[in-house]
């Protein structure tokens, strides 16, 4: 199934490029600045994108940028260097909040598993947490990432 609607947008990030987005349905209030994209939901801004059932932007008329993004069911956000699927994000200002079921990839770390990241995009730092002492945050290294860099320092 293609995509109803391709809608662009400035991203968060106030960079030159524009946020692209698209899904089955798309409904706006331009009244309240929120644009609700529902089913193959997909925002994307250069090597940034959103992936979700919903993703809810929110940008008012006066302002250049929209100012947060919402995403609900499926969540993946990936940045050419990181991946992070979750059930629910939120990201405003440069911070993108991974809640529920959060693994999070990348080449430098392996593997995590968390209940919530607090991903920062500009510097790439992450807090990650657990709900309670039971559910703590589990990384798991991957063995190749270590392998193949020791190999590569001289001896």
């Amino acid at each position: 199934m293609h995509p109803a609607f391709l809608l662009l947008l400035p991203f968060l990030t106030c960079c030159a490029a524009a946020l692209e987005v698209d899904a089955d349905e798309i409904l706006i209030d331009a009244g309240d600045g929120v644009y609700t994209l529902d089913g193959n939901a997909v925002a994307k801004e250069g090597s940034k994108t959103f992936r979700a059932n919903k993703i809810i932007v929110h940008k008012k008329e006066s302002e250049k940028h929209p100012t947060k993004i919402d995403a609900n069911g499926n969540v993946s956000y990936e940045d050419g260097k990181n991946t992070i699927t979750s059930d629910v994000c939120h990201e405003k200002d440069g911070f993108v909040t991974f809640s529920e079921n959060v693994v999070l990839t990348g080449d430098a770390f392996g593997t995590i598993y968390a209940d919530k990241v607090v991903y920062e995009t500009d510097t790439r730092k992450m807090n990650l947490t657990g709900q309670s002492s039971k559910d703590r945050v589990q990384m798991v290294f991957d063995e190749k990432l270590y392998s193949s860099k020791s190999e590569a320092e001289p001896k």
